[in-house]
């Protein structure tokens, strides 16, 4: 059975992930960590639990979470749903949401990953649709790996 999450458990949920790591990357893997074996947010209880939570997120990415209609988990997969497909311009570039974002999120020894995913793609002379993203840590030092339809890179973090 799915459990519908409130205003209230979304921001004990971003308490527990901000307790973990300050930073907003780990803060929304530890939301989708936390969210349980079958849970659904309202995109409304999303944008309010985020705000009365206080995390600083960038005027772009207020403005795509503020589209958000639901954000779902089934077991390993997890679900962003819009009202339609969103093309934002985020540091000059045009990107593709939606109309859902679905992945599988994985679990490693340090760190999380989501794979398979379906509904991003970005502009750079041509289409690029994102396929996996990893987060991981290694002796204190952060990256994330961006794998795409073109082939992948990796990215350090502060």
């Amino acid at each position: 059975m799915t459990e519908a999450l409130t205003v209230a458990d979304v921001k004990k949920l971003i308490v527990k992930a901000r307790a973990a790591k300050a930073d907003p990357v780990s803060v929304g893997m530890g939301l989708f960590e936390g969210l349980g074996e079958n849970a659904t947010v309202t995109g409304e209880a999303l944008q309010q639990a985020l705000q009365e939570s206080g995390i600083p997120l960038p005027a772009e990415a207020k403005d795509i979470l503020g589209t958000v209609q639901s954000m779902d988990k089934n077991g390993d997969q997890v679900q962003l749903t819009f009202g339609s497909q969103l093309s934002p311009v985020v540091k000059g570039t045009q990107l593709r949401l939606g109309p859902m974002i679905a992945a599988t999120l994985q679990k490693f020894p340090d760190g999380m990953a989501l794979a398979d995913i379906t509904g991003i793609s970005l502009n750079k002379f041509v289409w690029i649709d994102v396929k996996r993203v990893q987060f991981h840590e290694t002796d204190g030092k952060r990256s994330v790996r961006v794998d795409t339809n073109f082939g992948g890179k990796e990215f350090k973090l502060p």
